[in-house]
């Protein structure tokens, strides 16, 4: 059985809702970037529930906020295989594609997830579906204006192409089509982990 931290009700639940906070004795901080005081070496702010792996950082020139690339895994999830057992599968969705935004001022972290597009109850990807897609969220790069947010994809051989303003918007994001926005993305040979700006 896997149980889950319920960050609303402040307890631990399983697939089915049932409450086993009596039975887990112990928690541990989802802390995952650390901002640091370059003078005191001290931690100058914590940001929690950016992702499961973070791959990369990026600060934005124009607006200071930062930029992380990450995946978020369905550890919850306790099947492989079709799901035909066990009434639920990680097949087709083991981790998600993010950007998660910082920003520094406010505290406030806005996880993006970049393939909204994909139906994870079809297990079997279309090219379609493919071809909008990123994966493997590596090195991004911001443009010294500020505006525009390039992201590696090295699972892809992708480089996706972001506005800054819809990524840090509070409710723009939800509005957010890759079938639409995947027209800007630059296709590359062999899997991009980088770039430089010139």
């Amino acid at each position: 059985m896997i149980v889950k931290f319920d960050r609303a009700s402040g307890e631990w639940r399983d697939p089915l809702g049932r409450n086993f906070s009596n039975r887990v004795r112990f928690h541990l901080p989802d802390q995952d970037v650390f901002a640091i005081d370059t003078g005191t070496l001290q931690t100058a702010q914590v940001f929690a529930h950016v992702g499961t792996t973070l791959y990369n950082l990026a600060v934005n020139p124009a607006s200071g906020k930062v930029y992380v690339s990450n995946t978020e895994a369905q550890n919850h999830i306790r099947f492989e295989g079709p799901g035909q057992h066990g009434g639920n599968t990680v097949q087709g969705n083991l981790a998600r594609t993010r950007i998660t935004v910082l920003d520094p001022d406010t505290a406030q972290v806005k996880p993006r997830h970049v393939n909204s597009h994909i139906d994870y109850a079809v297990h079997k990807a279309s090219a379609d579906t493919k071809k909008h897609s990123l994966a493997i969220p590596t090195q991004m790069m911001v443009s010294g204006d500020g505006a525009t947010l390039y992201l590696a994809a090295l699972g892809s051989d992708k480089v996706g192409v972001f506005r800054t303003a819809d990524l840090d918007a509070d409710q723009a994001w939800s509005g957010f089509d890759p079938t639409k926005a995947s027209a800007d993305y630059i296709q590359v040979n062999s899997g991009p982990v980088g770039g430089a700006s010139g």
